[in-house]
């Protein structure tokens, strides 16, 4: 093994672990949107219990309330491997915040060794590098982790080593001597997918068919059934096995909400238009020039220029001039993506889980980046050294990372989430007093607490249902309707700009309803209050 297989990885861990570990060095109050909060309280909740669970706890299963017609109420919706990774990080640490946010945070970014796995494989360590340190910064994947979605980043981070393992199998059956242990790794990948969240599945299934077309069109023979028939059955046989436990999980409740059915003239475009996605995703998430860097001088007719294009665009060029099998792969990788992102035209699929999957976007222009910026010596004619020019193009490519979407994404990282837009130590007091003091079966109303995400992880902190808006007792998808316990004042996050208009406002209506309430106050402390109602008021 050469010094650079040492030192790239280790280089590319402690950029990513720095970077990505900044929400969590700037404070250790948890963070992110409901999604964060609801795996979260998950694995809290099976920590806290010290125990393994078939059935969500109530106050979880209520939150969306799929109703399963297979496994009944408060079935899981997904399988328990992240939540189960969680409880082990708070088991083995002790602690309840940090140590799990580590592991979202290092689980988020292994990405970026998995592209540098693959092209470091194919092309060698330096493209490798190259195309690993831009997925170090990319704000997409950023985002995915920031909002809690880290199971879907975590199964599609594995494409990359998927894919490998397909191919060195496959590129082994076409010359004759099919290594069958490729096929076995390229299976347990997959099923490793199944187990994080079924989006992985679909685009290494996706992009393994595309490369199994290629080389077929190519050598105009298939060899692999006659090759490895009993093995091909052993590793259907092993998948069927864990997706069928799984299936009724997926399948059994409608996961996809929103817009289904894309229109066909989406299939001219490669993006998503974020007119499709208005209010779920900030429109910068679907902007090329904010995810792979700009620089911000507007050119006539042009606009901003986009330092990345020209090497992503050179990468798909040295493929096509030379197509060898890692350079079908390459365009596999392109076609199975473009096929990936227009999901919705050809099977259906919602919107918002096509956007999701935009992450495999990033993995990929990465990859032909960098392979485009090394291997451009090999294409021009010039009278100079090879290996200088190399150097040179790769410092050209760190650069244009480095300063556009490396600048950004750090100042991005360090400021995201704010103290305000987390919970605050006041809320996690009364969270925990409230797990500790209320009945299991409690159902609270939560009245001035700022924001959606901070009142639901006082909602999982508590291990009590909690909502903040009259309809939400009203359960989807089922014909019961929760009446609250239990009313929480909160006035903690108010109090700190008392004396903003709107905050004072605020406060004043809230008082207003406070004073007219009637239930036995039961909790008061640090500007929250909580009240019992009903019969034992």
């Amino acid at each position: 093994m050469g010094n650079r297989d040492f030192i790239f990885p280790v280089v590319l861990f402690l950029v990513a672990f720095f970077v990505w570990t900044l929400p969590i060095q700037v404070s250790h109050l948890p963070f992110g949107e409901g999604d964060a909060a609801w795996h979260f309280g998950i694995g809290d909740f099976i920590a806290s219990h010290d125990r393994s669970i078939a059935l969500l706890p109530s106050y979880i299963g209520y939150w969306y309330y799929l109703f399963n017609p297979v496994l009944g109420p408060n079935a899981l919706e997904y399988p328990p491997s992240n939540h189960v990774n969680y409880a082990f990080m708070e088991l083995f640490t002790g602690d309840r915040f940090v140590s799990v946010y580590i592991y979202k945070a290092v689980t988020s970014f292994l990405g970026v060794f998995a592209v540098y796995f693959l092209v470091s494989r194919l092309y060698g360590a330096w493209p490798g590098f190259l195309a690993g340190f831009g997925m170090a910064f990319s704000s997409r994947e950023m985002l995915t982790y920031l909002w809690g979605q880290q199971p879907t980043l975590l199964s599609i981070s594995l494409v990359p080593v998927a894919l490998y393992a397909f191919y060195s199998y496959l590129v082994s059956a076409f010359e004759g001597r099919a290594k069958n242990i490729y096929l076995y790794m390229a299976s347990f990948l997959l099923i490793s997918q199944y187990l994080l969240h079924i989006q992985g599945v679909i685009v290494s299934l996706t992009l393994m068919g595309v490369f199994a077309l290629l080389m077929l069109v190519r050598h105009r023979r298939f060899p692999v059934i006659a090759l490895s028939p009993v093995h091909i059955a052993v590793c259907a046989a092993l998948m069927a096995v864990v997706a069928v436990q799984f299936f009724s999980i997926y399948f059994g409740t409608q996961l996809d909400v929103g817009t289904s059915g894309g229109s066909p003239g989406r299939l001219f475009s490669w993006g998503i238009d974020p007119k499709l996605q208005e209010g779920s995703y900030p429109e910068f998430y679907f902007s090329f020039a904010h995810n792979y860097g700009s620089i911000g001088i507007a050119l006539p007719r042009i606009g901003d220029v986009l330092p990345l294009m020209p090497f992503i665009l050179l990468g798909i060029t040295f493929a096509v001039l030379r197509r060898k099998s890692q350079d079908l792969l390459l365009l596999s990788w392109l076609i199975g993506v473009y096929i990936t992102l227009h999901l919705d035209v050809f099977l259906g699929t919602s919107i918002p889980r096509v956007a999701r999957m935009l992450v495999v976007e990033s993995q990929l222009f990465f990859a032909l980046a960098a392979v485009g910026a090394f291997y451009l010596p090999s294409i021009i004619k010039l009278n100079l050294d090879r290996q200088l020019m190399k150097l040179g193009m790769s410092v050209l490519l760190i650069a244009a990372i480095a300063l556009t979407i490396g600048v950004g994404s750090y100042g991005f990282m360090k400021g995201s989430y704010s103290e305000l837009m987390r919970i605050s130590p006041a809320e996690i007091e009364a969270s925990g007093w409230m797990a500790a003091n209320l009945p299991d079966d409690s159902v609270i109303y939560n009245l001035g607490t700022i924001s959606y995400p901070k009142m639901r992880f006082m909602h999982v902190l508590s291990q009590r249902y909690m909502n903040n808006k009259p309809e939400g007792f009203a359960l989807a998808n089922s014909n019961i309707t929760l009446i609250p316990t239990h009313y929480v004042f909160d006035y903690s996050d108010l109090a700190r700009f008392s004396s903003d208009p709107k905050a004072s406002r605020m406060i004043s209506e809230l008082e207003g309803m406070e004073k007219n309430f009637s239930g036995t106050r039961i909790y008061d402390r640090n500007n929250i209050r909580i009240y019992r109602v009903g019969r034992n008021a």
